[in-house]
């Protein structure tokens, strides 16, 4: 894989990083994932705290147990 040293491969997870290092002895930069900081609107409720489960939304992430979720949470 000599083409691909040249570029500046960027990782979000600590274990892809170290795939690469060990399996091709490449060198990612490893950075935190860019999460977008949503705005939060509080609400008054008897609740003692507000939470919220989010996810990418894809097949595999077993979205639909998320979405029940959160209907039990309001």
């Amino acid at each position: 894989m000599p083409h691909v040293k040249k570029w500046t491969i960027i990782t979000i997870r600590k274990a892809v990083q170290h795939y690469l290092e060990n399996k091709f002895g490449l060198e990612p930069l490893f950075l935190y994932h860019p999460f977008y900081p949503y705005p939060v609107i509080k609400k008054n409720n008897t609740r003692s705290s507000s939470t919220i489960s989010i996810s990418r939304i894809a097949f595999e992430k077993n979205i639909e147990i998320i979405l029940k979720a959160n209907k039990l949470l309001n």
